[in-house]
């Protein structure tokens, strides 16, 4: 390009090019002085004394590794009300449990007092779950699924020997989540179902007695 001079060619020259970069202000001489990039850096030469157009600007360097591995290492910990959810998830699913239970038992009875009795408790049992699964709703907007249950079979005696630790100590359990949880509410729930499982698992004992006895 050096045989272009200062003439009217040259003016017009500058003024087509200039409508052509649009977003340069930089004349034909500056595009003569290229000078190359740092070694850091991928894309076109530069005039000199300009910056390169921000399409060519490269992004900053990466973060070390070890910040990402952080990330992983030490992930952010659950909210209160995710905290309140993961635990009446857990107790929603132990009272799943407890109903499959009773129902097993007062289905193998097929009648009679015992039967009677575990049928009630399993009524109660299944009014304090829709209680929970009610809670759960409305912490989280969701329906709890519960996975499908399928307690071990047994003898009857087996059966109702789990029956009656599971109420006992799932009562315990309730008792103790029911002064974690940040829910008022929740908590005051959580006490009510906590005596309903003692006083069936009472029930339980008294039935247990007058079966062995």
């Amino acid at each position: 390009m050096d045989y272009i001079d200062n003439s009217d060619e040259r003016r017009q020259f500058e003024a087509v090019w200039k409508r052509v970069t649009e977003r340069s202000n930089a004349t034909i001489s500056d595009y003569l002085n290229l000078v190359p990039l740092d070694n850091s850096q991928q894309g076109h030469p530069v005039p000199a004394g300009h910056s390169p157009p921000a399409d060519q600007l490269m992004p900053a360097a990466n973060p070390p590794a070890e910040k990402y591995n952080s990330l992983y290492e030490n992930p952010c910990p659950p909210t209160p009300i995710e905290e309140d959810c993961q635990l009446l998830s857990r107790l929603i699913s132990e009272e799943c449990f407890i109903i499959c239970l009773y129902r097993l038992l007062f289905q193998r009875l097929k009648g009679g007092n015992c039967a009677g009795t575990l049928y009630r408790l399993y009524r109660e049992g299944s009014e304090s779950l829709k209680r929970l699964k009610a809670a759960y709703f409305l912490q989280t907007g969701q329906v709890f699924r519960a996975a499908t249950c399928k307690p071990d079979g047994g003898s009857l005696a087996k059966v109702l020997h789990n029956l009656y630790w599971q109420e006992a100590n799932t009562a315990e359990d309730f008792y103790n989540a029911s002064s974690s949880v940040r829910s008022d509410k929740l908590s005051a729930l959580l006490i009510k179902i906590s005596a309903a499982k003692k006083s069936r698992a009472n029930e339980l004992e008294a039935l247990i007695g007058a079966l062995i006895s």
